[in-house]
């Protein structure tokens, strides 16, 4: 294998490559814009929207294999369709003049699945505009009970349950730079429209080409108030409370707390209490709330007023569209500015001469609706966004040039051989510019956030006036691209936190938005006073009860409220057991040995419980009776980690492991595949190396907790080469390594060669350089997933992930990797192990992971996604059908590896060994050979230390 391996690194490029020139590459983009949305839509801009609407009939649409269309008249009146999860239905339809539509669907979730909804649309079999091959449908949320408060006074946060109702809306993009829904453009004649199902099965109850619909000037909608004899209301105000919602279009936006004013309600100085609605968690255009304003007096004009905190976009407004039951009453309701303070502050609804404007109420309830919008300055946003696009192109083909650390005594002349280089930089300076123009416009003021595009600008036209600078300040190019990017995505959120929600007449004065200098005093000392008396570390404190267990959780802050919320909501009534629960992220042995330790421990490092149990501090959780079925909820050898003597001392908590990632966007600009085999990862380096670009191989540096938390499977190549190659790391049950075996020794010796002979990189910052291009492949954790998606929207769509690459045998491609997590365990000092024993039981099951891995992924959005172990629900998070196949075909092949007591000397032998001919060229097989001995040694004496033969 070693061989076979070495001698595809050596073979040359492929003719295809070697005819293709270089400045097929330098003109091109990596980034193709012209089928985008926003770019198609120029072209057809001028294009008037159809005057006459173009519905499109359920019974009358062709419909695959997958679907079908449903009479039931308890789901709707009429009939529906039910599109099946990977279902199609098609309509004939006939324009009679070019036109631009916007396409209206009512449609509904068949079920709470909790998963996205995605559609492609199709015109004539093909995507109208790149973005038509993923729209989101928004489910709609709601509150699943009130705020309930726990036996500290401290509000929970409300369940979330899905309405399963039909609602109608516009086909559109929430990340696009864009106010409107998308454009669909028709020419004259007949065209066959298409959509398509990418997610769980979807009920479709009407589709109308359509166009956008008019909004009222404030004196139209007025005049109609004045011809329908509506007056305007006296002496009314109404109050109501933010964090009282009626419906949303997410389950991440529930009720948030905010202690830093005395002036909102309700308050308390040192308890939770759930007093706003908003903050992060609703700041993503097309986010909607809505409350149902109760009681109005009578039928009438009222006007809006909201109180409001927005101190988080520096010099910049939130805006939010005002729908009153349903419509937008007028123009002034559109895009309302909620203007950066860091104080509270009231707003009401005014024209832009700041004069309030009505709206009217009818008497008893009414639906307020607020939707996330980008405002103004949506232009500058799309400016923007083309000129990161541009960058990253241009940045990557200079890396093809000189690469990332150019030789400072070499000329490149990059504008010689990348001929479009200045009029790009001029391109570059236009666009930003006039961003920034439109930036300080709207604020009428040169603000800080234009200050970052005004640098740019300075830097590119440095780089006009003497290109020869550009290779020493490449990595500052780089740096700029990331400001930008930041910058772009940070400022287009629309953050905003409301306190309470006012209706009111013309000439009612407001309650006060900041609380008086007394207030101000008291809550001030009585913070102070609250942060000697509060336990920050204890979440839950039921030790007065008779039946409660003590559990440490080592999580975040927010990890462990949503486990407190479960265990309160579910465990604690379904087994009528208390549980005291502590926010503590070390310090197990130690306490222990103090005698003060907890029942059960969640999320300890995976290598903690055999070292553990070998010093007879765990339960064996074989002994009780369920133990077979639990066992059954995870990957079959799940379990090796934390089996000693025929005994297993924890229940995996997460399970991550090794995937592929890489670019697609410049796989297919460069006419890539990804590999499937380590032969075709050879040939593929060459082809990359030759472009300054390389593919990334995983590799930790070892310290003195990462070799005994760590664990074997997700430290670096080596666990995957000798799992491929059929070896192991002990014999013996784990008395003795195998690592003197053949396959380990073929397996040691082909993963130096990789960087000895083929020059991987060892010590790389994967993230910044997948992001950029340069490394636009490479194998990391699963979990890496959720730092691009948190941490690089600008490259969202453009890349994918894959199984890792597999060692060819007789029997097919070996994809085997080894696995990495966290465990949960008992400790036999547990004062009741059978409740103890029932909380474990009920931690694992698939109902609790896949609610306790929902909630966290809704208060962190999908960079906080939790890598249960439990298999069933890890398959239910909101993974696309491609990731999930992906992860599926990966998950087959895990073989989690054996720890034993001293395994921490086996990754650190290993890696003595790999340093030894990495950095000194020693021989590999006698560097091996010697940490062998070693690490038998070391195996020997703690088993005899322990006791355990």
């Amino acid at each position: 294998m070693a061989a076979n391996i070495i001698a595809a690194a050596f073979m040359p490029a492929a003719a295809s490559d070697k005819d293709t020139a270089a400045e097929e590459f330098f003109t091109g983009t990596f980034t193709d814009i012209s089928q985008q949305y926003l770019t198609k839509r120029k072209q057809y801009s001028n294009v008037p929207f159809a005057q006459e609407d173009i519905v499109l009939p359920i019974e009358g649409s062709e419909l695959d294999q997958s679907s079908r269309i449903i009479n039931d008249t308890k789901l709707s009146p009429a009939p529906v369709i039910r599109l099946g999860g990977s279902g199609q239905t098609s309509w004939k339809v006939n324009v009679q003049n070019d036109a631009q539509y916007v396409m209206e669907i009512t449609y509904r979730a068949v079920e709470d699945t909790r998963q996205d909804l995605l559609l492609s649309l199709l015109i004539d079999g093909e995507l109208p505009f790149a973005e038509a091959e993923s729209i989101a449908l928004n489910r709609i949320w709601r509150d699943a009970t009130p705020i309930l408060t726990d036996e500290k006074g401290n509000d929970l946060i409300p369940l979330q349950e899905e309405v399963l109702r039909f609602t109608t809306t516009n086909l559109k993009n929430s990340q696009l730079f864009t106010n409107d829904d998308f454009y669909i453009y028709l020419q004259q004649g007949e065209h066959t429209i298409s959509i398509k199902n990418n997610s769980t099965d979807i009920y479709i109850a009407g589709v109308r080409l359509t166009k956008p619909k008019q909004i009222k000037t404030d004196g139209e909608a007025i005049e109609g108030y004045s011809r329908s004899g509506y007056r305007e209301i006296e002496d009314a105000l109404i109050i109501h409370q933010g964090e009282n919602t009626f419906e949303k279009s997410s389950q991440s936006i529930f009720p948030q707390y905010d202690r830093t004013s005395p002036a909102t309600v309700p308050y308390h100085v040192s308890n939770i209490k759930r007093n706003v609605i908003g903050k992060n968690g609703w700041n993503i255009r097309g986010d909607w709330i809505s409350w149902i304003i109760r009681d109005v007096p009578e039928d009438g004009l009222y006007y809006l007023s909201f109180k409001y905190l927005q101190d988080t976009k520096l010099d910049m407004p939130s805006y939010r569209n005002v729908y009153v039951n349903g419509e937008l009453p007028s123009q002034s309701f559109v895009n309302v500015e909620f203007k950066y303070n860091v104080q509270w502050k009231n707003k009401t609804v005014t024209d832009k001469n700041g004069a309030p404007v009505p709206v009217y109420l009818k008497k008893g309830d009414n639906e307020i609706r607020l939707e996330a919008s980008l405002g103004d300055i949506t232009d500058a946003y799309r400016r923007i966004e083309e000129a990161c696009h541009i960058m990253r192109d241009l940045y990557i083909k200079m890396v093809m040039i000189c690469g990332t650390s150019p030789d400072k005594y070499r000329d490149y002349h990059l504008e010689k051989d990348i001929p479009e280089l200045i009029p790009t930089f001029e391109e570059l300076i236009s666009l930003i510019s006039q961003a920034a123009e439109e930036i300080d416009s709207v604020n009428r003021k040169k603000s800080s956030q234009s200050v970052y595009l005004w640098r740019a600008v300075a830097q590119i036209e440095s780089f006009i006036d003497d290109p020869s600078l550009i290779p020493s300040r490449i990595g500052n190019f780089r740096s700029t691209i990331t400001t930008l990017t930041d910058w772009l995505f940070s400022s287009s959120e629309q953050p905003l936190t409301l306190d309470y929600i006012m209706v009111h007449s013309l000439d009612t004065e407001l309650p006060p938005p900041v609380a008086g200098f007394l207030d101000v005093a008291k809550h001030i000392v009585g913070s102070f006073i609250a942060s000697f008396t509060a336990d920050y570390y204890l979440i839950t404190d039921m030790s007065g009860s008779k039946e409660y267990i003590s559990v440490w959780a080592n999580m975040g802050r927010d990890q462990v409220q949503v486990l407190r919320d479960l265990i309160i909501d579910d465990f604690t009534p379904r087994h009528n057991i208390e549980v005291s629960l502590s926010l503590v992220q070390s310090g197990f042995v130690e306490a222990i040995l103090a005698g003060v330790g907890p029942d059960l421990a969640v999320g300890i490092a995976r290598g903690q419980p055999i070292n553990l149990a070998g010093r007879g501090v765990l339960q064996d959780l074989t002994e009780f009776d369920s133990f077979p079925s639990v066992a059954g909820r995870f990957a079959d050898t799940a379990l090796v980690p934390y089996t000693l003597n025929r005994g297993v001392y924890a229940l995996p908590n997460t399970q991550t492991f090794f995937m592929m990632f890489y670019r697609k966007d410049i796989f297919e600009t460069l006419k890539l595949r990804a590999p499937d085999t380590w032969d075709d990862v050879m040939a593929l380096v060459a082809r990359l190396q030759k472009r300054n670009m390389t593919f990334g191989l995983p590799y930790t540096i070892l310290n003195a907790a990462a070799a005994i938390d760590l664990g074997m499977g997700s430290k670096d190549m080596f666990s995957i080469l000798l799992l491929q190659n059929g070896g192991s790391y002990y014999h013996d049950n784990g008395r003795r390594s195998a690592l003197n075996d053949d396959p380990a020794r073929k397996a040691f010796k082909t993963w130096c060669e990789m960087y000895n002979q083929y020059g991987f990189d060892l010590i790389y910052d994967f993230y910044t350089r997948f992001r950029y291009g340069e490394m636009p492949i490479g194998i990391a954790n699963v979990e890496f997933y959720n730092t691009l998606v948190g941490a690089a929207p600008d490259i969202k769509g453009l890349w994918e992930i894959a199984p890792v690459p597999g060692t060819k045998t007789e029997h097919g491609i070996d994809r085997s990797i080894g696995g990495s997590g966290t465990a949960l365990v008992m400790f036999n000092s547990a004062k009741n192990p059978e409740n103890a024993w029932k909380f474990m039981d009920w931690w694992t099951t698939s109902d609790v992971q896949t609610k306790y891995s929902q909630r966290v992924e809704n208060l962190l959005g999908t960079k906080g996604r939790f890598y249960t172990a439990n298999l069933e629900a890890f398959y239910s998070l909101g993974w696309s059908r491609a990731e999930l196949n992906a992860l599926k075909a990966q998950r087959e092949w895990l073989k989690e590896i054996m720890e034993v007591p001293g395994s921490y000397f086996v990754s650190r032998s290993l890696d003595n060994a790999f340093r030894a001919v990495i950095y000194d060229n020693k021989n590999p097989m006698e560097s091996l050979e010697k940490e062998v001995l070693k690490i038998d040694r070391e195996i020997a004496r703690k088993r005899k230390e322990l006791r355990l033969d």
